[in-house]
């Protein structure tokens, strides 16, 4: 069984706590940077994102991560082309982007009968 209220679903059996397919209004609230991360394709530097998605009812706060790339068809590049970020600029704070405003879109996966609500892109508004 599930409890649903708006955009907010919360199943009883697992307890996670998932939001539905669609677009939302959120706010970048943390950024950071994680230099040399291993990872199944070997040590990579990794944006992480952390955003406060607004569900009508009640906010909750959501995080991604991007493996820094300079491949424009990367996920990476996507996401600064959304949040329209000067790829020519020299260097960029990233720190910048806390506070900004957004729109998050959520797309689920079910992965061995669990469902997880993740974060598909994030555009500036």
């Amino acid at each position: 069984m599930r409890l649903k209220q708006s955009n907010l679903v919360i199943g009883l059996g697992n307890n996670n706590k998932g939001i539905e397919d669609g677009d939302y209004k959120g706010k970048i609230i943390n950024v950071a940077l994680k230099l040399d991360q291993v990872t199944s394709y070997g040590f990579k530097n990794i944006l992480d994102i952390e955003v406060e998605i607004d569900l009508l009812v009640t906010t909750m706060n959501k995080k991604t991560s991007y493996y820094v790339s300079d491949n424009i068809n990367s996920r990476f590049f996507i996401f600064l082309n959304d949040m329209k970020i000067d790829t020519s600029e020299e260097v960029f704070d990233i720190d910048t982007l806390v506070g900004r405003n957004v729109n998050v879109i959520i797309k689920n996966n079910t992965v061995n009968g669990t469902t997880y609500s993740n974060i598909e892109r994030i555009i500036a508004i």
